[in-house]
């Protein structure tokens, strides 16, 4: 499977999840269903990571260090951790709270795209 259709497809079904959730929400608000919440963030990490994976691949195509290519690699790999770790703290939020956004979840989301923000400065660097 191609990384565009891999993106495609988690981007999907976060937002037919999400969806889901609302709508149950809303036809029976005392059924707590968070831990679906929980694991949608699953699908939201690996789409939101694939947006910049595709943007440093794009990269590696106009360098042709192979020393700067690995550098690359290992900046996204650095990068990732912190945004993974990050965008779980969102999907225990939604499960705590068993809404898909409140402040502090909206919060969290703001946190959890300053490292991708790096991912960009320092890809502007090279």
């Amino acid at each position: 499977m191609q990384l565009l259709e891999v993106h495609a497809i988690t981007g999907l079904l976060g937002v037919l999840i999400e969806s889901a959730f609302n709508a149950k929400k809303i036809t029976n608000p005392d059924e707590n269903f968070s831990l679906l919440l929980g694991f949608n963030e699953i699908n939201w990490i690996i789409n939101e990571s694939f947006i910049v994976a595709y943007s440093y691949m794009k990269l590696e195509t106009a360098v042709f260090n192979e020393s700067l290519k690995k550098a690359l690699r290992i900046t996204l790999g650095f990068i990732f951790v912190p945004f993974a770790k990050l965008r779980i703290n969102i999907g225990v939020l939604r499960v705590q709270f068993n809404v898909t956004n409140n402040e502090q979840i909206s919060f969290a989301h703001s946190l959890a795209f300053i490292p991708w923000g790096f991912a960009e400065v320092r890809k502007a660097t090279y």
